[in-house]
């Protein structure tokens, strides 16, 4: 359509509004530029028309606004719609139709801010915190009192969290809108503060250190070490709340706790606080054992060593050795096993060493351990000396004496043959009998101390035996036969000597043992037995024998050992006849010389036959 040139054209309006997030903003200026003279809209429902103006394209463009951001863009009162938005550039291209009014409304929202916040306990601290944010992919790191500011952020939800160093724990993590940090909640204009709370736990290392001077062996591991009662590795360091705490070990048998260094005061007490990184070192020292060895002594058999006679040792790991009665380990003595034993005099029985105190294995070994004190004793009890007095009797010549006959006795005191008596040590004893009629003592023989002669004496040493023989011997009886020969009778013209009348000894069984001559001197038998023996003669009729002396009457005679025994026979001839004999007969004289004689022997037989009955009689008579 052609217009006239005087034609009036409907002009329109064009009305630009404010609309923000949150609402009510009241500050705010919102510049604008573009087709339309620029101008300001301060705050929320701020407005700026352009009234009457000709129909045609117009640019309106918001400036960006830091800390506000273009959220919505819109027109209304476009007939044709022909205006066109660009939100992303903030600006509108408005087609304004002749008597259109196009309202424009630009709605700004205002950006909000994440500050994350670090406090650590111990304040102060440099310790570096590495922090990841949803809405910065660079991360930040923070230390104590440190902050970050995200900048302005639209309002959404967005996250952030922390990585832990070693050491650290963290206590809390709030933000001040009451979001969790995992999920901040950010509204339009908001400030949301998240603040992370550290704590570096103190720590504690408790150390054990031993000392092993005195042969101990244990090692760190074996003590309990102890924080308020709770076990803990030495070396090995823990963390720990803040506070006093008491430290302590679980003691070993031995070892003496003898130093608490470090931070630990003396008596193990500690306070620990935020960041603290201490140590306290237990030093253990394994104790000296001691060893005591006594020697007891018991002399009740006579015996005179004295304790300083022996010398005590104990062989182990650091032996010591001594005279009695006693002796003790020196200087830097060490657990271990020790072997007893002593060196004295001989003649003494040793006991098993017998402790208080330690282990003892066996009846001389003892096992020392650390801290013990340990007394072993060992007592010698003298030994009993001993005499055996044995009794050798040679009855060589018939005796029958036996050896328990001779009344041996060992310093005054009884005993058999054979027979060992105790006796005291260092005690002189004198060897003796009382002997037997019959016997010599021929020795003493035996061990070198025995005496040689009876009554001699003998000392003997603590636990020396000994062995004497006295040996005896039984003396051979003599027998000595005297011939006496009387001649006042008969014989008298031709005298017999005693040489004429021979002499025969024969034993009970008849056995000859001697014939020899008679002899007024006597004639002495050696050599002989002891036995009964018969003497006889080979006589004259004209004597007459008889038997006097030790013999009987029919020439018998019994000789024990040692005798000395006489037998006397006496031959007597007969009475002259005629004359009176000693009985009162008168014997004739008459006839021959023959017949004299025939008589004279006859009546010598007769007499001897009466006398002998009469000497019977009379011996019975006596008897």
């Amino acid at each position: 359509v052609q217009l006239a040139a005087n034609a009036v054209i409907p002009e329109g309006d064009v009305v630009i509004r404010k609309v923000t997030n949150p609402t009510g903003d009241s500050t705010t200026d919102f510049n604008f530029t573009g087709d339309l003279d620029p101008f300001t809209l301060t705050g929320d429902g701020g407005s700026q028309s352009f009234s009457s103006i000709d129909p045609g394209t117009y640019q309106v463009g918001e400036a960006s606004l830091e800390g506000w951001e273009l959220t919505d863009l819109s027109c209304t009162g476009d007939a044709d719609g022909g205006s066109s938005i660009d939100l992303e550039n903030r600006t509108v291209s408005i087609d304004l139709d002749d008597s259109e009014v196009i309202t424009c409304t630009f709605t700004n929202t205002q950006q909000g801010n994440i500050v994350v916040k670090k406090q650590t306990l111990p304040g102060g601290s440099n310790q570096s915190f590495n922090f990841t944010a949803s809405y910065d992919q660079d991360g930040f790191f923070l230390s104590d009192e440190q902050y970050n500011d995200s900048g302005f952020l639209s309002p959404g939800t967005y996250s952030v969290s922390e990585t832990l160093p070693d050491g650290w724990n963290q206590t809390s993590a709030t933000c001040d809108d009451g979001s969790d940090p995992s999920s901040i909640n950010l509204n339009e204009g908001e400030t949301v503060t998240c603040t992370f709370n550290n704590v570096q736990p103190p720590l504690l290392t408790v150390i054990k250190e031993v000392t092993k001077n005195n042969g101990g062996t244990a090692g760190v591991n074996d003590f309990g070490l102890l924080v308020d009662g709770n076990l803990v590795n030495s070396g090995e360091t823990n963390t720990f709340e803040p506070g006093t705490y008491l430290i302590g070990e679980i003691g070993l048998d031995g070892y003496l706790l003898t130093l608490i260094s470090g931070e630990c005061d003396s008596e193990g007490n500690i306070t620990l606080d935020y960041g603290d990184d201490s140590s306290c070192t237990l030093t253990n020292d394994d104790s000296e054992p001691s060893l005591t060895l006594v020697k007891e002594l018991s002399n009740d058999n006579g015996g005179n060593a004295v304790e300083s006679n022996w010398t005590l040792t104990a062989s182990g790991p650091t032996g010591f050795s001594g005279a009695g009665p006693s002796v003790s380990n020196g200087d830097s003595f060490d657990a271990g096993t020790y072997d007893l034993s002593e060196n004295g005099p001989s003649g003494y029985d040793a006991s098993d060493w017998v402790c208080d105190g330690g282990d003892q294995t066996d009846g001389d070994t003892v096992v020392v351990g650390l801290g013990d004190e340990i007394t072993c004793t060992i007592t010698n009890d003298d030994i009993v000396p001993t005499i055996t007095l044995i009794k050798v009797v040679n009855n060589d010549n018939g005796g029958d004496a036996g050896e328990n006959d001779f009344g041996l006795t060992i310093g005054g005191t009884s005993v058999d043959s054979s027979q060992t008596l105790e006796v005291n040590a260092n005690t002189s004893y004198a060897l003796d009998e009382v002997g037997l009629f019959g016997y010599n003592f021929v020795s003493i023989t035996g061990d070198e101390v025995c005496p040689f002669v009876l009554g001699g004496s003998v000392t003997l040493n603590e636990g020396e035996s000994i062995t004497c023989t006295i040996t005896t011997d039984d003396i051979p009886p003599t027998l000595t036969v005297i011939k006496t020969v009387i001649n006042d009778g008969i014989g008298a013209e031709n005298p017999l000597s005693p040489s004429d009348f021979p002499i025969t000894v024969v034993d009970t069984l008849g056995t000859f043992i001697a014939n020899f001559p008679g002899s007024d001197a006597g004639t002495t038998l050696t050599s002989l037995d002891a036995s009964t023996y018969n003497v006889s003669e080979d006589g004259s009729p004209l004597y007459t024998a008889t038997f006097s002396g030790d013999c009987d009457v029919s020439g018998d005679v019994t000789l024990d050992v040692g005798d000395e025994k006489t037998c006397t026979i006496t031959n007597d001839d007969g009475d002259v006849l005629g004359e009176e004999t000693i009985d009162g007969d008168v014997l004739p004289a008459t006839g021959t010389g023959l017949d004299r004689f025939a008589f004279a022997a006859s009546a010598l037989m007769i007499g001897i036959i009466l006398r002998r009955k009469s000497t019977r009689l009379a011996n019975k008579q006596k008897a």
